[in-house]
């Protein structure tokens, strides 16, 4: 039985999962490693004590297995998984084990498999895996995946951004963070799209400065976030955090990037913070930022942990890096700024996207 994903793209030292809720890392898209495009799984964020999930296997452009999983809470059983494949009866698996990052389903009597696992292997990276006996011989499958969209995606749910424009509140968006936001050109082309579909609404302020990272972002903060009295804040310092020149840990970038967010929330309650990946850099500016990959995954481990929206822009970037390296370096000329055309390509429909945002006028 060709099972369905799961598990954890977060962390906390929770020893046993005892709720739905401590499954809330599970959200989002996972993309198979190893097959074709559109294989992978899909999960909702929790909520009425269930989480819903959907899988499915792509073969020579074709749909060959799909699955839908309903992970419920139960009064006497704990969490329980109930899969229906395609082709095959449903069953049911209970969880017998779960720690940070590892999470166990097992149905001794099913035929195979008989338990179902999840590990988390990096914050981006789930390793789900079957295993059971056949006519007396343990077997077992690997499913290798990778994160690639956030849960506010998946789901098709809307930002509070867009549902308050529908509703007709107007809105300041202000961006902060490094050169990436200050001088890309996304930032105007968000504005553009927001113009044309909530025509006198919407006011995007880019308070974000170049060269500039998660301490500076503390330090002016006041000034240049919360005196704007913002509705949402997009946050993006990780790229400068990575820079060796400023000496700044993973775990330093995480403390400031969750005193933003604490200072900001307790200014404005209402206000929606999101936080961003942002491009990889490539040629002497990987060699001065050699660790960006851990300084992106304290924005999407934050984000797990907070709840908040995450856009992870790097994902598509890294796709493109690896699968078109010309485009790629047509996109971003010198290594690290992407140029009007990236930002319109790559960043632009993303960020629409995560928002639940029309790309047109209504």
């Amino acid at each position: 039985m060709k099972t369905i994903a799961l598990l954890l793209l977060l962390a906390g030292p929770t020893a046993t999962a005892t709720t739905i809720d401590d499954l809330a890392w599970l959200a989002g898209a996972w993309a198979s490693e190893d097959g074709e495009p559109g294989s992978g799984e899909l999960w909702t964020v929790p909520a009425g004590g269930t989480m819903l999930g959907v899988s499915r296997t792509v073969r020579g452009g074709r749909t060959v297995a799909y699955e839908f999983v309903l992970i419920r809470e139960t009064a006497d059983r704990g969490l329980e998984y109930v899969a229906r494949p395609s082709g095959q009866a449903g069953a049911t698996f209970t969880m017998v084990e779960s720690t940070d990052r590892r999470v166990v389903f097992a149905n001794a009597a099913h035929d195979f498999p008989q338990r179902i696992i999840y590990q988390l292997t990096a914050l981006d990276r789930l390793d789900a895996r079957i295993e059971g006996e056949v006519d007396g011989e343990s077997r077992a499958v690997a499913f290798p995946m990778r994160r690639v969209v956030p849960a506010d995606a998946v789901v098709g749910t809307r930002s509070a951004l867009v549902a308050n424009l529908e509703a007709g509140r107007p809105q300041t968006i202000v961006t902060y963070g490094t050169s990436l936001t200050a001088e890309g050109a996304w930032v105007a082309q968000f504005q553009g799209v927001l113009d044309a579909s909530y025509p006198g609404l919407a006011r995007v302020v880019n308070s974000a400065a170049s060269g500039m990272w998660c301490r500076w972002g503390v330090e002016n903060l006041d000034e240049r976030v919360i005196a704007k009295a913002p509705d949402v804040v997009l946050i993006e310092f990780a790229i400068n955090d990575a820079f060796l020149d400023y000496a700044t840990t993973p775990a330093a970038a995480r403390q400031d990037l969750e005193t933003m967010i604490d200072r900001i929330l307790r200014a404005r309650p209402r206000c929606e913070v999101i936080l961003m990946t942002m491009n990889p850099p490539v040629g002497i500016h990987l060699e001065r930022r050699p660790r960006i990959a851990d300084y992106y995954d304290v924005y999407r481990d934050v984000a797990a942990q907070r709840r908040l929206m995450l856009i992870d822009h790097h994902a598509n970037w890294q796709t493109l890096l690896d699968q078109d390296a010309t485009t790629f370096a047509q996109y971003v000329p010198d290594g690290i700024h992407p140029n009007a055309l990236g930002c319109e390509q790559v960043i632009l429909p993303q960020l629409l996207q995560s928002l639940g945002c029309a790309s047109e006028g209504r």
